[in-house]
């Protein structure tokens, strides 16, 4: 009798609980039913697995071969899929702030390394301290869950990704070996015989560095390292590891791309039911945690002298663009120009209705002294109510002096980039990177702009502006025609 076997376990299902004790009995009765049905549409496609004589059944090739000496997927600790670079800027679970100076000094470059030494990465999941929490959100959820773990996701509920203990149960009771050629395939890797006889091949691959394959072997455990969460345990061979304690045990950054191999609980399996399967679903329904994002307040105190909105006027959430205003304008519009700009004459900048210190500026040489907006200009007073306004020059040295800043990529696993201003008692806003629109939308994504409520004092048709790009945040001015996004502060 042959010492392979094929299995072929249930899909995952995503369980919508009803609100009575939190089962839906609906969706287990299906998930029950489907179970009796045709195999060959329920069920995704497994691969075989080997009995090595463990606690486990481990599969006979990594995630993404058809064959035991394919090198197969590299995936990221946490992703379901593989992707073309593996780094701290397109992680799923890392907000990565990048730390600026003041809003009138250069940047200072941060290294990866450094990223790993200091609160520059917030957690937005499987969380074991304060030092990476955001806004103080931990999980201590230190085992990937199933959502989050590829062999399950790929192969179906009862597959997963081995624990760092089942690797080192695997390495103390098997015969290792070194192998040079695997079955006259050319492929290098470690074959691990169990007393039965039986064994697994697997490849060095490498890791996402592609320079190593051939000579290394890195696979990820599903195990998170709790005293260092920016870290996962992984399995590191290499060709002179000869005896167990020559197999390397320790914690890779979780962005990196590793290979995966996959391995099953044993159970009672008759007719194709897998029972362990099918208790794992139903436990999944009843307990496995959401993950949700926190509701997000009104405003935020950063500890300064002003509370700051938490999102741009015109945005339902903190990450979205929200609307562009001209300067002294209080309704979002599609084109900018001087040609529709409503405190100006003729599409002139030298015919200005309001806001205008010399006369040659003005409109038949108008003139007053206002160099702040007024509420009946200001976006933020009339769209949100009395208290609220745009923020003042002043206000804004305040913020980048008094907090941390810098610049942010994939805040929260939106995909959105900006910038995070953090104050001295925790609390922070984000500043998403809208661009602005000139009379043609540009640099979405990479810079932020934002009307503050100054006039500019040199020349009246401009006015004052926070441009955050390329890590660095400083103000300056614009025409005052120009769509820009817009933040709120209000009085304490």
């Amino acid at each position: 009798m042959s010492n392979i076997h094929k299995t072929v376990p249930m899909n995952n299902e995503t369980i919508n609980p009803s609100e009575s004790n939190g089962l839906n009995m609906t969706s287990l009765i299906d998930i029950t039913n489907s179970v009796m049905q045709d195999s060959q549409n329920m069920f995704k496609k497994a691969p075989e697995y080997v009995d090595l004589g463990l606690s486990v059944l481990w599969s006979t090739c990594n995630v993404g071969a058809n064959n035991p000496w394919e090198y197969g997927e590299l995936i990221a600790w946490g992703e379901t899929e593989p992707k073309e670079s593996y780094g701290l800027d397109n992680y799923k679970f890392y907000e990565c702030f990048e730390e600026c100076n003041d809003y009138d000094d250069e940047l200072t470059e941060v290294s990866d390394d450094d990223y790993f030494e200091n609160d520059n990465i917030t957690l937005l999941k499987y969380c074991t301290c304060n030092t990476y929490a955001d806004d103080g959100f931990i999980d201590n959820i230190t085992k990937l869950q199933s959502s989050d773990d590829v062999a399950t996701v790929s192969y179906g509920s009862g597959w997963r990704i081995p624990t760092i203990e089942e690797f080192k149960e695997l390495i103390n009771n098997c015969e290792t070996e070194w192998v040079e050629n695997y079955q006259g395939q050319g492929v290098k890797g470690f074959k691990f015989t169990g007393k039965n006889g039986n064994h697994i091949f697997l490849p060095a691959a490498g890791d996402d560095l592609d320079t190593l394959n051939g000579t290394e072997g890195y696979y990820w455990s599903s195990s998170l390292n709790p005293d260092k969460p920016l870290n996962a345990f992984h399995f590191y061979f290499d060709e002179i590891s000869d005896d167990p304690e020559d197999f390397f045990e320790d914690s890779y950054h979780r962005f990196s791309g590793l290979s995966v191999r996959a391995v099953r609980v044993k159970s009672f399996e008759s007719n194709g039911l897998n029972m362990t399967s099918l208790t794992d679903m139903t436990n999944t329904m009843i307990q496995q945690p959401q993950i949700q994002l926190k509701t997000v307040p009104e405003y935020i105190d950063l500890g300064l002298s002003v509370l700051w909105a938490t999102r741009n006027i015109g945005a339902k959430n903190p990450w979205e663009y929200g609307d562009f205003f001209a300067w002294g304008e209080t309704e979002p519009k599609d084109n900018y120009s001087w040609d529709n700009y409503e405190l100006c004459k003729d599409g002139d900048d030298n015919k200005l209705t309001k806001y205008c210190y010399i006369f040659c500026s003005g409109y038949n040489e108008y003139t007053d002294t206002l160099t702040k907006l007024q509420s009946s200009d200001d976006a933020a007073s009339v769209i949100l109510g009395d208290g609220w306004r745009m923020p003042t020059i002043d206000e804004f040295k305040e913020l980048v002096n008094n907090c941390k800043t810098g610049s942010v990529t994939n805040y929260r696993g939106t995909g959105v980039n900006g910038y995070k201003i953090i104050g001295k008692n925790g609390n922070h806003i984000f500043l998403p990177a809208a661009g602005r629109n000139n009379g043609t939308l540009e640099e979405v994504g990479s810079d932020g702009y934002y009307w503050l409520s100054s006039l500019d004092t040199d020349v009246p048709s401009y006015a004052h502006r926070i441009h955050l790009f390329a890590g660095i945040i400083k103000t300056g001015n614009d025409e005052r025609y120009y769509g820009l996004s817009v933040r709120a502060v209000r009085n304490k």
